[in-house]
């Protein structure tokens, strides 16, 4: 038990493959198995044999950074700081909201959110009118973003100014926790708070919710832990 860190994996192995794949990420369903690769490839694979179907190279041969679904089961995915959706069926792609520097994707059941270079984005679909209800104190820097919407929709969700790497939601707290440049914020729909450790801001990159706590990793202060009452502790070499 504990935190597993895999750097890559290299798919070479089956001789169906004519290369060998340094996967990044990984994006499965019954019937696929996507895998984004360090040559800004996107190989789809059967799931239960893993024989390849399809390779889709995007442009400027980035490398495939994260990979996830939306909530219409098409695959979302960043490379090369921009954001593109897939249909893993008919292998069409389309890129959306280029200029925005997206770094990660969370989904959940309601909503989209993107790291972005100028904050934390809510995606939401054009062919429905914005289902979110939009409460002034949470969305006091709401703006329409412009660009190649396709069917999505966008809203400026925290605007920071400053680089925005991820998005998690604590179901234990029933807020969503972003990390930014700018520190970690907490935020739903009655408003937006930034989370202290011992008085002082936080500056975090990935976040994840497991087991009624929120891990946040950081760049040399270890992982910090926001506890389901909504304390905060830190894990370091200091203290583990």
């Amino acid at each position: 038990k504990g935190i597993c860190i895999i750097p890559k994996i290299e798919i070479s192995k089956y001789s169906s493959f004519q290369e060998t794949i340094t996967a990044l990420c990984v994006l499965k369903n019954k019937k696929y198995i996507a895998y984004g690769t360090d040559r800004g490839k996107i190989t789809i694979a059967d799931a239960r044999d893993l024989h390849p179907i399809k390779t889709i190279q995007l442009p400027l041969f980035r490398t495939v950074e994260t990979i996830s679904y939306d909530s219409l089961r098409n695959a979302l995915l960043i490379s090369a700081s921009m954001l593109f959706e897939i249909n893993l069926d008919n292998y069409a792609y389309t890129s959306l909201f280029g200029n925005v520097a997206p770094k990660n994707i969370f989904v959940d059941k309601e909503s989209i959110f993107l790291g972005t270079m100028i904050g934390i984005l809510k995606l939401c679909y054009d062919d429905k009118p914005y289902h979110y209800k939009i409460d002034t104190a949470w969305y006091n820097n709401y703006k329409e973003w412009s660009g190649n919407r396709s069917k999505y929709g966008a809203m400026l969700h925290i605007s920071t100014n400053k680089r925005s790497f991820d998005v998690c939601y604590d179901s234990c707290l029933q807020r969503y926790i972003g990390t930014t440049k700018a520190g970690v914020f907490t935020f739903n729909q009655h408003g937006i708070q930034e989370l202290l450790y011992g008085g002082s801001h936080i500056y975090g990159r990935r976040t994840i919710y497991h087991r009624q706590n929120t891990y946040i990793s950081s760049i040399n202060q270890g992982i910090y832990i926001v506890h389901q009452d909504g304390s905060v502790g830190c894990l370091n070499s200091n203290n583990a």
